[in-house]
């Protein structure tokens, strides 16, 4: 039976609304200990309410793939001519002879299933330059969204970033243009109008190689029909490999490895006081970037923060919260109006010179994706232990695309 996304979106705003009156409670005068027992009964509400967040986003990322599905459907079976319903079953084959693959090797395969997976293998090496492709295919499309789709939910950059695949892994140069100080002019009759030249850079994308490194698996549990292998593997390599990326996507160098967005952001302001974070100092922060780019601008913090910022209010004398849930199904909660997303890869801890967040327009880094997720099952390396392992490559860069203009800035602590 559907459920109704907006009634657990409704009783999760009711318990932050109980939560926030909880606080309200304390003031100057409370005791140490009552103030922490509210303290303590806020924090178990929260949880709480994170908890129906997560029934929330399961069950819109439910309603997602399902339509994602449908969309799938329609358009192989518009490009290929054949029925919604062959095109589907068309899917349902590559799907069974994938998991065959998984399960019993080429060994396990008729002469057509091979066909169907080996026809992946011309395109594969045209994408791999300097890959060895032996024993490994580019894997089948509903697996791909499967990864995608757990790697997404890691959460991180990838999440907000700009995303495209390119066909290749040549370096590729993404144009930024600088016109922010150039005006147009009044002209008047007859008058000839002025040259201004606009000054244009460039950030070039390269294609570093990530590896989920080895996953093991037993033959039993290969063997075993009642065990959804696909799944399983979908969630353990997406998660390793979204794991790595992330980590070089927030704080990566950017020699011989992607550039990070907070080794890329510029500083925006500095934390007067020591090892804390001040409401105040969030508003700041939101105006030392531009409004164009606010438009579109979200925080990112690591999870350690959020605790503490949902107790911040605007002020001592503005009592509105900081944070604040989203009250339609599929809207974000907020800091100061706008969305954020968690990234474990960044700091925590109220150290000094600690980046403690970004904010700006997060879509302004770009991840490049050369296409294709390669996956290699290894028979023999582990066969005397009686598991196959399984690996999967990814080749992927990221960096900030900024002119010039700043888009997105970072808050440090004292």
């Amino acid at each position: 039976m559907a459920i109704d996304v907006q009634i657990l979106v409704d009783e999760r705003a009711k318990l932050v609304e109980d939560a926030r009156e909880a606080m309200d409670t304390i003031t100057g005068d409370t005791p140490e200990g009552e103030a922490k027992e509210i303290e303590d009964r806020f924090d178990a509400m929260m949880v709480d309410a994170d908890k129906l967040r997560d029934r929330i986003e399961r069950e819109l990322r439910l309603k997602r793939a399902e339509d994602s599905m449908a969309e799938r459907i329609d358009f192989k079976s518009e490009v290929s001519g054949q029925s919604r319903e062959e095109a589907r079953q068309v899917e349902i084959n590559e799907d069974q002879t994938f998991d065959k693959w998984l399960r019993f090797g080429p060994q396990g395969l008729n002469i057509e299933e091979r066909q169907m997976m080996y026809r992946l293998a011309p395109e594969q090496r045209a994408q791999s330059v300097g890959s060895n492709t032996s024993g490994g295919f580019l894997v089948p499309e509903g697996f791909r969204n499967e990864l995608e789709e757990a790697m997404l939910r890691f959460g991180g950059v990838r999440s907000v970033a700009t995303v495209f695949p390119t066909s290749t892994g040549n370096a590729l140069p993404m144009p930024t243009v600088n016109d922010t100080d150039n005006t147009g002019e009044l002209v008047s009759e007859n008058s000839t109008t002025a040259k201004q030249d606009v000054a244009f850079g460039q950030v070039t994308l390269n294609a570093y190689k990530f590896s989920s490194k080895t996953v093991l698996v037993s033959w039993e549990l290969m063997q075993d029909s009642a065990f959804n292998l696909s799944t399983y593997l979908a969630g353990a390599l997406a998660t390793r490999l979204a794991r790595v990326q992330n980590a070089y996507f927030t704080t990566g160098t950017g020699t011989g490895e992607p550039n990070g967005i907070v080794t890329a952001a510029t500083a925006g302001n500095t934390a007067a006081a020591t090892n804390a974070i001040v409401a105040s100092e969030i508003v700041d922060l939101i105006h030392t970037v531009d409004p164009d780019y606010r438009v579109m601008s979200r925080f990112m913090f690591n999870d350690s923060y959020l605790k503490e910022l949902r107790k911040l209010t605007i002020s001592s004398t503005d009592a509105r919260p900081l944070w604040m849930p989203g009250y339609v199904a599929g809207e974000p909660d907020t800091i100061l109006g706008y969305p954020y997303v968690i990234n474990q890869q960044m700091a925590s801890g109220l150290t000094t010179g600690t980046i403690a967040m970004v904010f700006g327009d997060l879509s302004k880094y770009m991840i490049r994706d050369v296409r294709g997720v390669e996956l290699v099952r290894l028979d023999e390396l582990y066969a005397a232990n009686f598991q196959t392992g399984f690996v999967s490559w990814d080749r992927a860069d990221g960096d900030l695309l900024d002119a010039g203009t700043n888009p997105v800035k970072t808050y440090e602590l004292n």
